[in-house]
């Protein structure tokens, strides 16, 4: 009880309401502070500054415009389509993983991260759609973007440990509520951070346990107060 508390006060602390946000704070010491942006858009925040950015989207795609002062150290790509891939936002030439550049194990700033392919038809290769696994600060997350289906004993052994999973509910995955919790049974996240509109999200959540709430876009998480089982749903 006293570890999960502890990360409760983490969250309250950290997820804080609207208002400007500045990017260019780091985290505490040994904590990852993660701003959620709008869409699949997510910015990651090590204590020493470092910065990874996921799916910015472009403007129009559904989600609020992204500032235009963002610079990430890394950017991570999922899918190569206008709400996953705009860099109208970024100010600077971040190292890039994406495509074919982005599969497999490869190093950036000091941090491994792996991109796992996985296809909407997998015997043509078509629709590819990378699923990243890194580390900061301790704390191990997996990025789904908009994995077509269930993963492969060969591509869960390839993700390794997850403490923190990002995954995609309504519209555009194509996953069904079924192959959703399979996922995260193969994966056994402690947190899982679900993705989509806000109706979609609220659907998924509908009956289950273990959910809190934030009461705005950012959340500071330390690996050694990460609970489990928890759903965790940010607000704007």
């Amino acid at each position: 009880m006293r570890r999960v508390a502890g990360f409760f006060l983490c969250l309250l602390l950290a997820g804080c309401g609207g208002g400007s946000r500045d990017y260019t704070q780091p985290a505490a010491a040994r904590q990852v502070r993660v701003d959620w942006l709008g869409n699949q858009t997510f910015l990651f925040s090590s204590s020493i500054g470092l910065k990874v950015l996921v799916n910015p989207h472009a403007d129009g795609t559904g989600g609020p415009n992204l500032p235009r002062k963002l610079a990430p150290d890394v950017l991570l790509v999922t899918t190569e389509k206008p709400a996953f891939n705009s860099e109208d936002s970024i100010t600077n030439t971040p190292t890039a993983f994406r495509g074919a550049i982005g599969t497999g194990l490869n190093n950036a700033s000091g941090i491994r991260f792996r991109g796992v392919p996985t296809y909407a038809d997998p015997a043509r290769k078509e629709d590819m759609n990378l699923v990243f696994s890194w580390a900061m600060e301790g704390v191990r997350f997996c990025f789904a973007g908009n994995i077509p289906g269930p993963l492969t004993s060969e591509e869960i052994g390839q993700l390794g440990q997850v403490d923190v999973l990002f995954l995609p509910v309504g519209q555009p995955s194509s996953l069904t509520d079924e192959e959703r919790v399979l996922i995260i049974n193969q994966l056994h996240p402690k947190v899982v951070v679900p993705m989509g509109s806000f109706g979609a999200i609220e659907s998924w959540l509908a009956g289950r346990s273990g959910v809190y709430r934030l009461t705005g876009p950012s959340v500071l998480l330390n690996a050694a107060n990460l609970p489990g089982p928890t759903i965790l749903v940010f607000a704007p």
